[in-house]
């Protein structure tokens, strides 16, 4: 894999225009973090019982910066997978990357983390959820100072669903982990997105995540992204975003694309059409019509 994604804006733009898109209902699926959301950002929805959802997704960070101030290109291959455990709890975790090339700090999305979600408030037929959400951050990285660390973050959610859109707010905190020669600040996390249902099976969508700083003096993360996700099949969904930094320690810009499938219910439900035979039914003899009962 290159330092670069527009491989994989061609292959998104190509697989999404040769898929007609039918309207059918989209269900809840993973984000690149594991729990269920629009891409990056989580959304108050919970996975539905029974069903088992696995991701793998491309992330590509350009001009990130580097502990030493140095700017270079980062590429993560992120693997996630989501677990409905109830009709309102799911658990799940992620990997930040399947390469092993030592870009997982210079991501600035290089942990490893596994929690459980659950829906507080509102049935799945609601337009408005509230959700709640408890997570282990562990870092991965080459550095032994850092690698190893483990975060604890807590979240509250709340999603908003009207016709065809969407809103979706969430804001928690952080309980950050400090090595031996460095403390790191504890934050406060803040994100959320809009999305838009074009047709059935697929979406637009806005994100936007701000995190405090966790060093002292350095900004924290802040980016801002667009982009889409198409309903493949019902076991299979493919999205695509590329977004900016808004601070000086986020990447100038960043490509997603994830390919996702999940097991059990799906994403959507396809109806399921009833063949009659004509001719079956013109061999078919019509019914008597029933006798009349007196009644003295």
């Amino acid at each position: 894999m290159t330092r670069s994604c527009p491989k994989l804006v061609i292959l998104a733009l190509v697989v999404l225009l040769g898929v007609l898109a039918f309207p059918i209902a989209s269900k809840a699926i993973p984000t690149q973090f594991g729990d269920t959301g629009l891409i990056s950002q989580p959304s108050a929805n919970t996975l539905n019982e029974g069903n088992i959802c696995i991701g793998l997704w491309a992330n590509c960070a350009g001009s990130a910066v580097a502990p030493d101030g140095s700017t270079s290109d980062a590429v993560i291959v992120p693997a996630v997978i989501t677990m409905g455990l109830g009709t309102f709890m799911e658990t799940f975790g992620s990997y930040p990357n399947l390469l092993f090339n030592g870009d997982e700090g210079l991501s600035g999305r290089g942990m490893a983390s596994a929690g459980f979600k659950f829906r507080v408030y509102g049935d799945r037929s609601d337009p408005f959820h509230l959700g709640w959400d408890i997570l282990a951050r562990r870092t991965i990285s080459d550095d032994p100072e850092a690698d190893g660390l483990t975060d604890y973050v807590s979240r509250i959610m709340a999603s908003l669903k009207l016709n065809n859109f969407g809103f979706h707010l969430n804001g928690g905190y952080a309980k950050n982990d400090s090595s031996a020669s460095f403390v790191y600040d504890d934050q406060f996390l803040l994100g959320g997105g809009i999305e838009y249902f074009i047709t059935g099976r697929l979406r637009v969508m806005a994100e936007y995540s701000f995190e405090t700083e966790k060093i002292a003096g350095v900004d924290g993360l802040s980016e801002a992204s667009a982009g889409f996700q198409f309903f493949m099949t019902p076991h299979l969904t493919m999205s695509l975003n590329a977004g900016v930094g808004l601070s000086e320690s986020s990447p100038d810009w960043r490509v997603i694309f994830g390919l996702t499938t999940c097991q059990g219910v799906g994403t959507y439900n396809r109806p399921v059409p009833r063949l009659i035979d004509p001719e079956e039914e013109l061999e078919k003899e019509p019914e008597a019509p029933p006798k009349p009962v007196k009644i003295r």
